[in-house]
């Protein structure tokens, strides 16, 4: 039975009709996580390395000091926000796979979400290796194209370009024969990345059409997203020059005039969060969910249901 890509596709947005109010609590979590975690990062880090390079040319001591703080603070980072995408990744896959399993909007770290943690773990040293192997792969394709220049002209510089989008095009199949590998994990509760490419085998290039589908979809909604935040910031200029006596007022008092708009400055801040926030979480729903969906369909093929065993 092959995956139906229609279906896929349209799971995110099933989601958001189906539990509105968890996709926008997996947004406004995810938003309110990261602000904490920049703020505790930056007071533990940035404060120190603002302090030491204040007025001071940095020497080679220094400049060691700084890569080790950036080092640090990066680590620290990642250690914090890796369980805080496992919460929001394995409640989406939740409500679509254990749809009867809701909790507060389907959010909570168990075993389901370690398990995605060790996943989310695995990717960093893979995908290491395969932008080492891709910075090799461009560079052959160039130092051949650039062979063939000496030759016949603009034919070396075509055949680059040619081999090079075909290599991305290769790896882009290649990776979504492992994108079973997230919603495989959640389900057994363990790790599973080699697993994906038995299950999806006879699937890919329906995968390729559901990622590029994908790809098109996520196009339209950053335009859109433009569009309205464009007018939105349009509509919070336009408040807060009025709210600061209009623009000649601004410009002869800037320093009043911004002491006046602190509160409200504050107030559109908190709403803009807000709203990114509940953008974020239907993104979450648009591009995480057809996957769940995608694995849904394939555990229920007799065709690869022995893989899931």
């Amino acid at each position: 039975m092959a995956i139906s890509v229609g279906g896929a596709v349209g799971a995110g947005f099933n989601l958001i009709g189906r539990r509105p109010l968890a996709v926008i609590a997996w947004g406004l979590f995810l938003v309110v996580a990261v602000v904490i975690i920049e703020i505790l990062a930056f007071l533990l880090f940035g404060v120190q390395t603002a302090a030491t390079t204040l007025g001071v040319t940095p020497s080679p001591a220094m400049l060691l000091t700084l890569v080790e703080q950036s080092a640090a603070r990066t680590l620290f980072v990642i250690a914090l926000e890796l369980p805080v995408t496992a919460i929001v990744t394995g409640a989406v896959m939740r409500a679509v796979l254990e749809p009867d399993h809701r909790g507060f909007a389907s959010m909570r770290f168990g075993d389901q979400e370690g398990a995605l943690v060790l996943l989310f773990l695995l990717y960093i040293p893979i995908w290491i290796g395969v932008m080492v192997v891709s910075f090799i792969a461009v560079g052959a394709c160039l130092l051949l194209g650039g062979l063939l220049a000496r030759f016949s002209g603009a034919l070396g510089g075509l055949v680059s370009a040619l081999l090079i989008i075909g290599y991305c095009l290769g790896l882009m199949w290649v990776s979504l024969r492992f994108s079973m590998a997230a919603p495989m994990t959640f389900a057994d509760h363990r790790v599973r990345f080699l697993s994906s490419w038995e299950a999806t085998r006879g699937e890919g290039w329906r995968l390729f059409g559901l990622a590029w589908l994908l790809v098109l979809i996520g196009i339209g909604v950053g335009l859109a997203l433009l569009i309205v935040f464009g007018i939105l910031m349009a509509l919070v200029f336009g408040v807060a020059l009025g709210a600061a006596g209009g623009a000649q007022a601004f410009q002869s008092n800037p320093v009043g005039a911004l002491a006046t708009l602190g509160p409200l400055m504050l107030l559109l801040l908190l709403f803009g969060l807000a709203i990114y926030g509940v953008v974020i979480g239907c993104l979450q729903a648009i591009f995480g969910a057809p996957w769940a969906e995608v694995y849904r369909q394939l555990k229920g093929s007799p065709d690869v249901a022995a893989t899931f065993s």
